[in-house]
């Protein structure tokens, strides 16, 4: 008989809660992010975030600003309360 999963008496030793992420899109930008997620987890993750640091490298040159949540999830910081 084949067994699944975690072996008996496996656990963990220390937990921690992952954050929710969540994210509203269009279905042709859903389709757009699934891709580009799929490129990060199976793909080539240091060529995407190369690809991102020059697609936000072209938007700030052009003088165009991100909307102000976006920004915070680039450079990784708490979004600010209103």
């Amino acid at each position: 008989m084949n067994k699944r999963g975690r072996p008996v008496g496996w656990r963990k030793e220390t937990t921690e809660r992952r954050p929710m992420k969540n994210m509203r899109a269009w279905n042709d930008e859903w389709e757009i992010i699934k891709r580009f997620a799929k490129l990060v987890k199976h793909g080539d993750k240091t060529a995407c975030e190369q690809a991102l640091i020059e697609l936000e490298t072209k938007k700030e040159q052009k003088g165009e600003k991100f909307p102000r949540a976006y920004s915070c999830q680039i450079s990784h910081e708490k979004p600010p309360h209103g």
